[in-house]
């Protein structure tokens, strides 16, 4: 049986073992206890919980899959409610199915680096399916997380659906900005042109009123 006991040096978490001891006539003469010491393990398993439950409610996407078979082993419930998927339905699925941008091929290409060891993390862009068709652009950060007993992909990916609003909404405003600039050049250049022709226009009348007194001071003086 299991049991907590409190010691001076603090609190303990083992399993009790206790055999009955008997005399030659049969009789229970003591008890005989045994403590296996399982508070290391205990703690660990408490972390592990703990972090189970920070990753399930996590509002990012986190996906676990197996690195032969590509089917998923765990995924969050941020990632589910997104998607639209149970989790039962994400167990029979492979990143493939959720990635429309990625042959068999390319995806092979991208995580080779990882399982060589060539690099610790691949970051890209691209875009998930949910189950009902509609897609979502995603940042994607994907390591290979090699344990004890297993090795196996985990992939924290982000939705960034709003930044890629914001990013085309700036995109737009920059291209109305860098339109009203070349526009007003243009207005401004036609204005330059205008006002040069304008001043040509007066040299010439100045120069054609120039010589128009210079005949009539001849014909004064003729006379």
């Amino acid at each position: 049986m299991g049991g907590i006991s409190t010691y001076p040096t603090g609190t303990l978490t083992g399993m009790v073992s206790v055999t009955p001891a008997f005399d030659a006539n049969g009789t229970c003469t003591h008890l005989v206890g045994s403590v296996r010491d399982l508070t290391d393990r205990k703690l660990a398993e408490n972390r592990a919980t703990r972090l189970g439950w920070i990753l399930e409610n996590s509002t990012d996407e986190i996906y676990v899959f197996d690195v032969d078979t590509f089917h998923f082993t765990h995924v969050n419930r941020g990632a589910r409610k997104n998607l639209g998927y149970s989790a039962a339905e994400l167990e029979q699925m492979t990143p493939l199915d959720l990635k429309p941008e990625f042959t068999a091929e390319t995806f092979a290409a991208m995580i080779e680096p990882l399982r060589t060891g060539k690099k610790t993390e691949a970051r890209f862009e691209t875009v998930h399916r949910r189950k009902d068709g509609s897609t979502y652009p995603v940042e994607v950060h994907l390591q290979l997380v090699i344990g004890d007993s297993e090795q196996v992909f985990v992939a924290i990916i982000l939705d960034i659906t709003e930044r890629k609003r914001v990013e085309e909404e700036l995109s737009k405003h920059r291209q109305h900005l860098e339109q009203e600039v070349m526009r007003r050049t243009a207005d401004l250049r036609k204005a330059v042109d205008l006002m040069a022709g304008r001043e040509v226009r007066m040299a010439e009348l100045k120069e054609e009123n120039r010589k128009l007194l210079a005949q009539l001071a001849e014909v004064r003086s003729e006379k």
